[in-house]
């Protein structure tokens, strides 16, 4: 490619980018404004005028909301009570722009807290079922842990007590989006985290929160991955004879998950 071939395509890039930025800021007026909405969303205090074609066509909850009982009522309204009014500005946001802002300041106490509001997002994305807003909450949590792992000698993780529970208990158990990479970072500083009082009573009680944590050290261990199999009577692992049975007693062999 000539190098007036490489201008051309990159005056066409800067075009496609400007044009994507007002077609984005152009969608978030009709939000900032109100114009032409035809419905409004209510949570504590607050309340968003915004247009259903919008909310809509990213979230089957609002979708079955418009098509049900609100479109015979004419009401056109909704109240979320016991919701947060932030996150749901977040949310209702995040429909309009597609964006799920990163931390304002790049500190480990910021991160700490942002990592609570992306497991509460997330719960939150789930409830209305916003597949988009699930994704970007999951890569920028996973982001942070992973900042927040790297300099596990001088950040407290006190943040976790809080974390833990919200992970576990706000989203159900087939949906492991956020908890595979708090299980990462389990991993990735086991004597940190796990000398943590309260994350080890929490485990006691949620058997699903040990058995992650179980798993992923296991894992992390380098035994896991020279050994593939586990012998149930002989007590011990074993790479197998190749027919999925133990050397040493011939009995069938367990496969590590």
């Amino acid at each position: 490619m000539s190098i007036a071939d490489n201008r051309v395509a990159l005056l066409g890039l800067a075009v496609e980018k400007r044009s994507s930025l007002a077609y984005r800021d152009g969608v978030q007026s009709l939000l900032t404004s109100g114009k032409y909405h035809d419905f409004v969303i209510c949570c504590g205090d607050r309340s968003w005028k915004v247009h259903r074609a919008i909310i809509c066509s990213q979230s089957k909850y609002f979708t079955g909301i418009c098509d049900g009982d609100f479109k015979k009522s004419h009401e056109n309204k909704i109240d979320l009570q016991g919701d947060d009014p932030k996150l749901v500005e977040q949310m209702v946001l995040f429909l309009y722009t597609a964006r799920y802002p990163a931390p304002l300041v790049e500190k480990k106490q910021r991160a700490e807290q942002d990592l609570i509001t992306d497991a509460r997002l997330y719960a939150l994305a789930d409830k209305f079922d916003i597949p988009a807003l699930k994704h970007a909450v999951v890569a920028a949590f996973t982001k942070l842990l992973h900042r927040v792992s790297t300099d596990e000698g001088t950040t407290p993780m006190t943040f976790l007590t809080e974390l833990v529970p919200i992970v576990y208990e706000s989203t159900p158990d087939s949906d492991r989006q956020l908890r595979e990479p708090l299980q990462v970072f389990f991993r990735s500083c086991p004597w940190t985290v796990l000398g943590r009082k309260s994350v080890m009573e929490y485990a006691r009680e949620h058997t699903n929160f040990a058995y992650d944590i179980l798993v992923h050290i296991v894992k992390g261990n380098k035994t896991y991955h020279k050994y593939r199999y586990w012998c149930m009577p002989c007590s011990g692992y074993d790479v197998g004879d190749g027919e999925g049975r133990c050397k040493k007693c011939l009995q069938p062999l367990e496969e590590f998950q």
